[in-house]
């Protein structure tokens, strides 16, 4: 989501706008129903994290306020002309290096489409499309380390390569 004054939610985002769909779309997600869901948008291969680990998104979903953090979020998407210059700002003309990993399965933030914003909008030197869906981070967690230890790496590389220091 980079292009955020053109952003339009994905309909697996869409029943926490409407006040009618937003406390039963909630109550269902439950330890019972979340692995579900989990598996259907979140991985490709759900027994890469146990049990426990799948349902703690439940409990840091709902944490303390019962989800209302969470539809805060979900309902709030600031898509300001101001804000997209902040953020273009952090992405566009910069002097740092940037790489973006995805996951190439996501069904609410396709590849397809937000690759077309990288390239666009920001200076993203690598796309790295790795076989996961919404929670990569779960599923491929060290092929992601691996692409930013090796980005890591080369540039520091690059930065010695022209006598300039990394701090």
């Amino acid at each position: 989501m980079i292009d955020i004054q053109n952003f339009k939610k994905p309909p697996v985002m869409r029943p926490f706008e409407k006040k009618v769909l937003v406390e039963p779309e909630l109550i269902l997600i439950t330890h019972a129903t979340w692995p579900v869901m989990f598996s259907h948008m979140g991985v490709n291969d759900a027994s890469c994290s146990s049990s426990a680990e799948i349902k703690a998104y439940v409990d840091l979903l709902k944490r303390r306020d019962d989800g209302k953090a969470f539809l805060n979020l979900m309902r709030n998407f600031n898509q300001t002309e101001e804000f997209q210059n902040v953020v273009q700002t952090a992405l566009k003309n910069v002097d740092y290096p940037i790489q973006a990993v995805w996951g190439e399965d996501d069904p609410a933030l396709t590849y397809e489409h937000f690759s077309k914003e990288l390239e666009k909008l920001t200076d993203c030197r690598e796309v790295h499309s790795l076989p996961s869906r919404h929670f990569l981070q779960e599923e491929v967690y060290a092929e992601i380390a691996e692409k930013i230890d090796d980005f890591i790496k080369r540039t520091y590389r690059s930065l010695n390569a022209l006598n300039i220091s990394a701090v």
